[in-house]
Formats: structure tokens, sequence, C-alpha cells
């Protein structure tokens, strides 16, 4: 999970997990900014972000107390103003794939592109390849998330733009039919790789 501050100069955002539930408090890993533990004032009020089944929930709560041992935890209250954060078809993750692609037609199978994406969220993707393509195309696509697996749907092209002297060309492609379980699976991909960099401090 994330846990956003509002210190009222700044917005921070660190990472945490769950390690309890009560019936009136939550029990969560200590939130760092550097390797140095954050202590809120008892009573303060944040916000936390979780990912569940491929939608984000956004929540407020109230530090109460810290434990030290066995591990470094906060104690926070149940939380409350609980909301559907509407996400997927804006979060967007600059990340390089394989991607293969295939024209649809009416007329015989198409030969598979192969194709590389320079950026992915959970209504399409950026792909860029050697093949020029057509803004109105439709087209199959199929690509490996580690450790997520084989995602594959249909979408239609956007945008497109010439790269590297129109050695390249960037495809902007919007999902048309896409399984739940597979965009749920780019999703997860997408906050892994942000906790991932905002631990790396990047």
């Amino acid at each position: 999970m994330d846990v956003i501050i509002n210190t009222g100069r700044s917005t921070e955002r660190h990472s945490s997990r769950v390690e309890e539930i009560g019936k009136d408090y939550c029990v969560i890993a200590m939130p760092m900014a550097k390797s140095v533990p954050i202590i809120l004032l008892q009573g303060s009020q944040f916000n936390g972000r979780v990912v569940v089944d491929g939608m984000v929930w956004q929540f407020t709560s109230e530090f109460l107390d810290k434990r030290i041992h066995p591990i470094p935890v906060w104690v926070i209250s149940k939380p409350y103003d609980i909301k559907k954060i509407q996400l997927r078809a804006f979060v967007r993750i600059d990340t390089v794939l394989p991607v293969e692609l295939q024209v649809i037609t009416d007329e015989n199978s198409q030969p598979l592109l192969a194709a590389s994406t320079s950026d992915i969220s959970g209504g399409g993707l950026r792909a860029v390849s050697k093949h020029q393509l057509h803004v109105g195309t439709n087209l199959k696509f199929s690509l490996d998330l580690p450790g997520m697996g084989n995602v594959q749907g249909s979408g239609v092209l956007v945008r497109e733009e010439p790269l590297q002297d129109k050695v390249l060309f960037a495809s902007g492609i919007k999902f048309t039919e896409i399984a739940e379980k597979d965009r749920d699976k780019i999703i997860k991909y997408i906050f892994k790789k942000q906790l991932e960099r905002r631990q790396k401090g990047v």
C-alpha cells in the first residue's frame, strides 16, 4: 500500500504494507524516507491507497501509535471515507517489453509484427517498430509481463508518429477488447514497477 501525507507545503508518498487487520484498527509497516522511520503525531490524519483485484482504493485513517518489536509498525485507525479511484485509463508507465502485433483484416491471416512497448497502461500501449501502420487500423496484440504472464487482446491504432528519420514508428494503440483478468495483470504490473522505482528513489 501507499501512505500519502499532506504536510501543508507538499504531498509525500511512501511505501508500506498491511501487517494486521483488527476490529477497530490496522497495523501497517512503518513508512520510511531514505531509511529514516516516519512518525506522525497521535491523531494525525493521512491517506492510504491500496490495489485489490486490480482496482485502486483510497481511504483516510489516523495515526494511533507505533511499535518497534518485532518489526517497526504503525497502529492506525480503521479506514474511513473509502473511495474507488478510477485510474485504469490514466496510470501509464514507461517500460520496454517485446510485443507481437497482428493486423486484423477480413482476408487471410496477416503476419506477426515484432515491436517493443515504450509505455503501457490499463487502457492501451505505445509500440515502437519498423512497421508503418495507419490510424484506424485494428490490431491483435500479445505480450508477456514479467511475473504476471501473457496478456493479449485487440486494439485500434489511434496515433502514429515517425521516429529516427522514419526508420522506426511509434504507434499508440487503444485497447478495444481485453479480458478483465489481463487488464488486471497490466495494472498490477504498473503498480509493482512504480513501487520498485519509488523504493530506488527514481
